[in-house]
Parts: C-alpha cells; sequence; structure tokens
C-alpha cells in the first residue's frame, strides 16, 4: 500500500509539473509577444472557438482592420476553430479556414478575398494557400513535417474544434491520412464532437454508438466483445501504426478492452480488409478500429470537464496543450482523466484513473519528434456472467438491478506505455515516420462466476465456481512507413512501403488445482447462494502461497507491406497492396523453481495474396470504389486438443460502392456492398473432462463447414445545413452458417449482430436566432436493431430458441452557453425506460444475459480557456 501510494504521488507530482510548465510556457510566450505587437509584426486576436466561420471572419476583419471579402455559398455551414492569442494576420487566418478547402487572394493592402481552393492544380500564383486542404490527404508545405489542424495541432485528421459530427480525413487502412471520400474501403469516422456529447467515455461507449458495430458484454463491465460485419472485431491500431488486440481477454488475461476515450481526438472506423491487419484474426474479415491521440495545440488552451449522472457517476478531465518556447517549435499536452462510476444493479462498480502526456518537437521544419507517456489505473468490482434463464429457455425476467457478484470481488489493473515518434519529410512529395510503443502491465483479480441454466425445480445454479489470477504483460512494438507520391504525365502516382514488429510477454498463475477442488475459490463447500436468495458472504483473500505454476506465452508479430495507387488516366485509380506476415509463439508453464514443466513453440511466415482496389472519380464530389481481398487469418490464441493453434481462416472479400465527399469537407456520405466468404473457422468444443494447455472444460476445433456474409453498409454524416449537424447510419447483414453435423440447423454466423442496424445522432444550433438562442444547441438520436435469435442445444434438456424482439432506445441533450467560456450541457439517454437484453447471452445460451441501462442521466459542465 505505501509503495503505491508513493508510486501515486511521483505521478501526481510528474503531472503537475507538466501542467505548470505549459501555464507558464504560455505566459512567456504570450509576453515575447506583447513585446512584438508594438512593433506592428502581431495582433491580438479573440476570436471563439465553434463559432461558424462567417462570423469568425467577421471578427478578424474587425480586430485586424483588414476587410475581408467572403460569399455566402462559400462559408455557409462551416464552422471555425477560432483563434486566441496574439499572431500575425497570415497565421491567424490559417487558424481559421482549417479544415477547409479555402483560401484567399489579396486584393489590396487592407483587402481579400477568400475563395475556393483550385484541387485540379499545384498553383499557389493565385494567393496563399492555408490550412488543411483536404485533397487525397496531401497537405504538408514543401519540406515542412509539420500540418495544421483544425484544432491548431499536427494532425491532419484532428477533429476536436471543428464543430461537426463529421471527419472528412482518416488515416486507418495504411497508415496514411487520406479523404474519407478517395478510399476504396468503408470508413466512418467517430469526431470528438459526437464522443462528447454523447458522453462516450469509454471505447465500448464509442463503438455502441458507430456504424455497424455490435458490443456484446462477454466479460460484463470488466470488458466487451466487438463485432463488425457478423466477426469478431479484434484488432485496433494508435495513430495508424502501431497494433494493439482489442479482442476480450480480459477475463484470463487481466487486460480490459474497455479503453478510457479522454486521450483520443476521434475513433476510425474501417471495415474490411487492411494492410495493417498482419495476424489478427480480424484481419481481412470484420476490419479494425484507429484510436487517434490527442495531440498538443499551437495555442495555448486548457479544458476542464465535470459531469455527475445516474448511478453514482462521477467524471472529471483537465487538458492542457500548448507551446514551451516561443517560437512554437516545442509543445506540449497532459491529460488528466477520472471516471468513478456505479452500476444500475448491485455490487458492481469501476474506477477509472488515466494520465497521458505528450511532446512534439520540430528541430527543424522537416522534421517532428514526439515522446509521450500514457498511465492508467483501473479498479473494478466486477460481474461477468450475466443472467441465466431456465433450462427450458424460460426467462425468470429478474429485475434490473439483479447481479450475481459480491462486493469483494475485484479485478485491478495498472498499465504504463511509453511512445516515441520521429516524422521526416523529405520533400512535398515524401514522408518517413517511426514509431515505438512499450508497455507493461500489472493485474490481479478475484471473480465469482455463475454459469449453465437454472433448474425448474431447485430454482439453482448449473454450476457457481470463481477464480483468482495475477500477472504481468510486457509488449514492445515498433513500425515504420514510408509514403509518397510523384507525378507521371501530370497524373500522380502514390506509394506506402512499411513494416511492424511486436514483441509481446505474458505470465500469469493461478491458484494450483488443488486449493480449489470443488466449488472454485469457495472451496469444497458450496456457498449457499441461489438467484433468489442472492446475499453478501465473507470471503478472505487467497494466500499467495497457494498459488500454482506460472503460464507463460512469448508471442512476436512482424509484417512489411506495400502498396501503390496508380493512375493511368484521370479519375481512375486502381490500387494493390501485399504483405509478408510472420508469427512465433513460445509457450510454456514454470514451477517455483523457474523449470519448465511444458513447453511448446510455434513458427509461421506468409506472403498473403494481393489485394486490390479500383476507384472512379464521377465528379470532384462523387467517386465509385471496389475492393477485392483474400483473407488468412491464423487463429494463433484458440489451441485444438494437443495444444496446438488452429490452421488459419482463409476465404475471399468483395466489396463495391458510392461514395460522396463535399469538396469543403463538412459533409460525406457513403454506401457499399460485400460479400465474405471464410473457411476453416474455430468452435469451442465443451468438455468437462479436459483440463489441459491453460483450457478447463474445452478445447478448439476446426469448423468444416464454409461460412458466408453479404450485406450493406451506409452513412451520412456532416452538415446538412446552417447550425443541423447529422450522423446516420443504416447496416443490412445477411449470413449462412451451416449445421456442423448432418442433424443439425443451419444458423447464422453471429447470435449477438441483427439483420438491420440504425444509428442516428443529430444536433442543431440556433444560428439565426437572437443572441440568447445562439448560445443553445438541441440534440438527439436513437439506436435501433432488429429481432436477433439463437437456437440452443443441451446434451441435459430439449433444444429451444432464445428472441430478443427489436427494440429502438432514444437519446437526447441540450446545451447552453453559459459565457465564451464555460458551457453546460444536460443529457439522458433511454428516453422511454425501454427494457430489453442488450446482449442476449453466450455460446451456452443459458447464461450471459445483460439488461440494457434504464434511463439515465449525465449533467456536465465544461470550461474551454484559449
Amino acid at each position: 500500500m505505501g509503495k503505491d501510494f508513493a508510486m501515486y504521488k511521483i505521478r501526481q507530482k510528474l503531472f503537475l509539473n507538466v501542467f505548470v510548465i505549459i501555464i507558464y510556457s504560455h505566459l512567456s510566450v504570450a509576453t515575447l509577444a506583447s513585446e512584438s505587437e508594438v512593433s506592428g509584426a502581431e495582433i491580438a486576436f479573440s476570436i471563439p472557438q465553434g463559432i461558424s466561420l462567417q462570423e469568425a471572419l467577421h471578427q478578424f476583419s474587425r480586430q485586424s482592420n483588414i476587410l475581408v471579402q467572403a460569399n455566402d455559398s462559400l462559408v455557409n455551414g462551416l464552422v471555425s476553430g477560432g483563434f486566441k492569442g496574439t499572431g500575425n494576420a497570415n497565421m491567424v487566418l490559417t487558424r481559421l479556414l482549417a479544415g477547409t478547402t479555402l483560401t484567399w487572394q489579396t486584393v489590396s493592402t487592407h483587402e481579400l478575398k477568400i475563395i475556393p481552393v483550385d484541387i485540379t492544380s499545384n498553383q499557389n500564383g493565385a494567393g496563399e494557400t492555408l490550412g488543411v486542404v483536404n485533397v487525397e490527404g496531401q497537405n504538408l508545405q514543401p519540406g515542412s513535417a509539420t500540418a495544421t489542424g483544425v484544432n491548431g495541432s499536427s494532425d491532419i485528421t484532428a477533429t476536436e474544434g471543428s464543430g461537426s459530427l463529421n471527419g472528412s480525413m482518416a488515416s486507418a487502412g495504411d497508415g496514411t491520412a487520406v479523404n474519407v471520400k478517395d478510399m476504396a474501403k468503408s470508413v466512418s469516422v467517430i469526431s470528438h464532437k459526437q464522443m462528447t456529447e454523447q458522453n462516450s467515455t469509454t471505447l465500448s461507449d464509442v463503438l455502441s454508438r458507430a456504424p455497424g458495430i455490435t458490443v456484446a458484454q462477454t466479460s460484463g463491465n470488466l470488458g466487451n466483445s466487438f463485432y463488425s460485419r457478423g466477426f469478431a472485431l479484434t484488432q485496433a491500431t494508435v495513430d495508424g501504426g502501431t497494433t494493439i488486440d482489442i479482442s476480450n481477454n480480459g477475463s484470463t488475461y487481466g487486460f480490459s478492452n474497455d479503453l478510457s476515450s479522454g486521450i483520443y481526438d476521434h475513433i476510425e472506423i474501417l471495415r474490411g480488409d487492411s494492410l495493417l491487419g498482419g495476424f489478427s484474426p480480424s484481419g481481412g474479415v470484420s476490419g479494425s478500429v484507429n484510436l487517434v491521440r490527442k495531440r498538443p495545440t499551437d495555442h495555448f488552451q486548457l479544458i476542464y470537464t465535470g459531469a455527475a449522472g445516474s448511478w453514482n457517476k462521477y467524471q472529471n478531465m483537465l487538458d492542457v496543450s500548448g507551446p514551451l518556447n516561443a517560437t512554437g517549435t516545442l509543445r506540449g499536452r497532459s491529460v488528466l482523466s477520472w471516471q468513478k462510476q456505479d452500476y444500475f444493479y448491485h455490487y458492481a462498480s469501476r474506477d477509472d484513473r488515466t494520465i497521458y502526456n505528450i511532446l512534439e518537437y520540430n528541430p527543424i521544419p522537416s522534421t517532428l519528434l514526439t515522446a509521450g507517456v500514457n498511465y492508467r489505473r483501473l479498479h473494478a468490482t466486477p460481474w461477468i456472467s450475466g443472467l441465466s434463464r431456465y433450462n427450458d429457455g424460460t426467462d425468470p425476467k429478474f429485475p434490473r438491478n439483479t447481479s450475481f457478484t459480491q462486493p469483494w470481488a475485484y479485478n485491478n489493473i495498472e498499465n504504463k506505455e511509453y511512445f516515441l515518434g520521429w516524422q521526416q519529410s523529405f520533400s512535398e512529395h515524401w514522408t518517413l515516420k517511426n514509431n515505438y510503443d512499450g508497455s507493461y502491465r500489472q493485474f490481479g483479480n478475484q471473480i465469482i462466476t455463475t454459469s449453465g441454466g437454472l433448474n425448474p425445480n431447485t430454482e439453482n445454479f448449473s454450476t457457481i465456481s470463481g477464480y483468482v489470477s495475477r500477472g504481468k504483460n510486457r509488449d514492445n512494438s515498433w513500425d515504420s512507413k514510408l509514403s509518397g507520391n510523384y507525378d507521371v504525365g501530370g497524373l500522380t502516382q502514390k506509394f506506402t512501403f512499411g513494416g511492424n514488429y511486436t514483441k509481446s510477454f505474458n505470465d500469469y498463475t493461478i491458484p494450483s488445482p488443488g486449493y480449489f477442488p470443488d466449488y472454485g475459490i469457495f472451496g469444497n463447500t458450496s456457498p449457499g447462494l441461489s438467484p433468489f436468495n442472492w446475499h453478501v458472504i465473507p470471503l478472505g483473500p487467497v494466500d499467495p502461497q497457494n498459488y500454482g505454476p506460472l503460464s507463460a506465452i512469448d508471442t512476436t508479430v512482424w509484417n512489411v507491406f506495400g502498396s501503390a495507387v496508380i493512375t493511368p488516366i484521370k479519375r481512375l485509380h486502381l490500387g494493390i497492396g501485399i504483405r509478408l506476415d510472420g508469427y512465433k509463439i513460445y509457450t510454456r508453464t514454470i514451477n517455483s523453481q523457474q523449470t519448465a514443466l511444458e513447453e511448446a513453440s510455434y513458427n509461421l511466415r506468409k506472403w498473403e495474396r494481393p489485394a486490390y482496389t479500383i476507384s472512379y472519380d464521377l465528379s470532384d464530389d462523387w467517386s465509385l470504389f471496389g475492393d477485392y481481398s483474400y483473407v488468412f487469418s491464423p487463429q494463433l490464441s484458440s489451441l485444438d486438443k494437443q495444444g496446438a493453434p488452429l490452421p488459419p481462416q482463409q476465404g475471399v472479400n468483395m466489396e463495391a460502392g458510392l461514395k460522396y465527399g463535399r469538396a469543403d469537407g463538412t459533409l460525406n456520405a457513403s454506401v457499399s456492398f460485400y460479400k465474405t466468404r471464410l473457411s476453416d473457422t474455430g468452435i469451442v468444443i465443451n468438455d468437462p473432462d479436459y483440463n489441459q494447455n491453460g483450457m478447463y472444460g474445452y478445447y478448439w476445433d476446426v469448423d468444416p463447414n464454409e461460412k458466408i456474409v453479404k450485406g450493406i453498409d451506409s452513412e451520412i454524416s456532416g452538415s446538412l445545413a446552417a447550425g443541423w449537424q447529422l450522423m446516420a447510419s443504416y447496416n443490412y447483414l445477411t449470413s449462412f452458417n451451416p449445421p456442423s453435423s448432418p442433424d443439425g440447423n443451419a444458423s447464422t454466423v453471429n447470435t449477438y449482430t441483427p439483420k438491420h442496424m440504425i444509428r442516428v445522432w443529430t444536433d442543431y444550433n440556433f444560428v439565426n436566432g437572437n443572441e440568447q438562442m445562439k448560445k443553445i444547441t438541441i440534440g438527439g438520436g436513437v439506436i435501433a436493431q432488429s429481432k436477433t435469435q439463437s437456437r440452443v442445444n443441451l446434451y441435459y434438456a430439449p433444444a429451444f430458441t432464445v428472441k430478443q424482439p427489436f427494440y429502438a432506445i432514444y437519446s437526447a441533450h441540450i446545451d447552453y452557453k453559459i459565457t465564451n467560456n464555460w458551457n453546460i450541457d444536460f443529457l439522458v439517454n433511454n428516453i422511454f425506460d425501454k427494457t430489453y437484453y442488450s446482449t442476449t447471452g453466450n455460446n451456452y445460451g443459458t447464461f450471459g444475459y445483460f439488461y440494457g441501462a434504464p434511463r439515465n442521466y449525465v449533467l456536465s459542465l465544461t470550461g474551454t480557456f484559449e
């Protein structure tokens, strides 16, 4: 306890020191700027963030005494990131126009004219080209490594401060920032505005409201399983580079994939094949998630958010960013986040704390160096098993506040992450990016479990038990990427080359089998708990001397890849991508004398078949695209009865669609049609007598049948009219899973995923109202899905079918701008207090049911200071 407290104080002092440095440096820079202002080189500006671009230009004109001509048709519906501080007119206009395809033309000494960028040429003779020009992701000035995001950061894809529900740029795929319209993939961007308005504080919150994603509570409040296009979504990248596993293995290895979203600017979702897929089980099938971290801004910015909600939910976040020297070449950002909450069901709770620090430095304009640390501590009282049904499938209809856990259950995780980056621009056409990410995680848990159906005669669980484990994980990842283009006959040809290497060391231990012979953590005696007589019972901690041998798994994954997008004629783009993958796994069981009792090693290296894309620009705003890729996904964590990994999943993925992207980046829309054929997938074989290779009561085998999934993804996001923002999607999926035995029945590939899914979020600001009405933003949305059902076959009872009917959950919010610095927001979720199951059982079908949250409220207060 003393050691943990000392470490906490050290981390607290580290954060406070960085915080003070940023504040002090901002004051120093402001003082120097004021001195230069006297000479007339710089001007003091105060233009609020999030106002309309038209109003921002008006304020710029008044404060700079420069007349600005702007045609209403060019600026209507656009939102500005604003600017507060000192700067010359050129720099401030750069900030105000960032995130648009607008530039200006000098009319006279004190007069400018806003004009659209000519995206068909690369001539700047008409005037200055400013901000982010959303053309194929190429926004860098010659010899510069620093882009200008809408929030003044070096991230061209940033959405913070845009005031938009749309993200027109993304780096998912091969890690290169590209206009979403020009990606021959199905891509969604969950903007910073959407995450904030919906109070999405975790990755699960974000993905549950994202187009086409199903979130299943397969580990209750500890972690979730994510599904896209019917298959598990198990892979994420960070800033388009480092690959991390977001599969739900929290109950075994102490990892919680329910990451805090406070350190991310936005989150991107790519469906289907990804060059960065490597050996991910989801590579080429469901897709991947790209987590885009917040980066330092070129101006001082302090944001505080405090929130309180139902079931003792409290949030506090302090976010400080800005330059650390007078020239702005050294910038820093610190985020301190704390979330604490109970749940609508008994006993469970969560306390999640994050400290995030990042520094950026430009020693010369063409070089960007990055360094950062991310610390996270999670303490939770978990409930992972869910509710049970009777063995005949009848729903006991437990009250929504029911849970089968105990106050002494715990899951504690501490994660320390360090990252470094080096970005080098060789010219206006070529950029090299190198990243390193290292993490160290410790965990310990003590968890109660209930499983199986309820006996209708005794009304008791089939099994009540529990487990204890502890361990640690170390990960080291490197990735490097060279991307660029050159012109042939006036046509741009693009190339990307890169590689990734990840080394992971994982070990954990559980009490020896003899310590928990019958009832797991309850020993030889039944705890006397039943679903209708659940109460608190005492249980002490496990003596460390009773822990058994250490199970260790060392994993090495690497890949090198290359891609090219060739433009043989104007408007036609042909893409090809290839990848070489390598994998090594070494497992062993170690006793207290550090002697290996069991060990095994597996190696695999394979050239992937090429992936192909094609796109055709119907106009500057519309494009058609197609994608064809082969699927090769090793199932490395799925071990057969002999303890060897299953052979890889194989198949093909096909997709075609239509995309729209408004030239100013404020509106995107798409529709895509896809089909996936997959064979050699793994299935769980339940065997109560099996107890080897870290698997207790089960092992994996290959399903000989081919699975087929096809569907439609469609969405629209962005500005529909002045003050009106929308993010809406419709997803359709149908699948066929042949019976695994001659007397079985065909089924869907995934019982969690519905056939029809709708996600809508919209808001409206009264931009044309009076001064008081302009301070009000109202909005809301709906999450709806069609029925799901599953056929449950039991060896001890007749088969039955479980159904979850159609449901629609509505939410609404209202935001009021109290002053230029403070705003207050009130959010209501599940307005009509709908009772439904958000997760309808696990593979066994008789337990693992979780209710969706009842009606709940969140009141938040945000202060922004620049």
